[in-house]
């Protein structure tokens, strides 16, 4: 099947959805719990997002307009 090139307009309002980071993390640790990832890189990916969020200490996700 080729490329169509093209965004549809449902994926181009999943682009410009804005989100918060919170949402951002469920988002991502939901696809890690339905990839069947291990517990324990679970427990890894949740503190290294905790420790950037506080190193940061600003908005990790941030909605671009194009």
């Amino acid at each position: 099947m080729a490329r169509r090139g093209d965004l549809t307009k449902d994926e181009l309002i999943i682009i410009k959805k804005k989100i918060t980071d919170g949402e951002a993390f469920e988002n991502f640790f939901r696809d890690c719990y339905l990839r069947n990832l291990r517990p324990a890189t679970n427990d890894y990916y949740k503190n290294e997002f905790h420790a950037a969020k506080k190193f940061i200490n600003k908005t990790l996700v941030e909605n671009l307009p194009w």
